[in-house]
């Protein structure tokens, strides 16, 4: 058998549960930043993505420019009781950026 890889659009099909409201202009909620963000880049994220396996996919992605937009959107986050996973290069090999529960 083989494997065919899964189109992005087609992949990030997860609801989002929050729109990022106040903080839109640092945001995007496009399927490629949702899936380049859903996980790491271990082999076994590299063969969850091929595969189109995209379900910790966050909501959106934010990238502050300043350390007020951090404290801008921390605060946003809290008064919402929205989770925020920082995510630096992704390499993370033991699931650290994705979400639980």
């Amino acid at each position: 058998d083989h494997e065919h890889t899964v189109d992005l659009s087609e992949a990030v099909r997860r609801a989002r549960r929050v729109g990022p409201g106040e903080v839109r202009e640092m945001a995007d909620d496009g399927a490629h930043a949702r899936a380049t963000h859903a996980m790491g880049k271990a082999y076994r994220d590299v063969v969850r993505g091929l595969r189109g396996d995209f379900s910790t996919a966050p909501d959106f992605v934010v990238q502050p420019a300043t350390d007020a937009d951090v404290e801008r959107i921390l605060m946003w986050a809290q008064d919402r009781n929205v989770a925020v996973i920082p995510y630096g290069g992704g390499t993370s090999v033991v699931a650290g950026v994705e979400p639980r529960g």
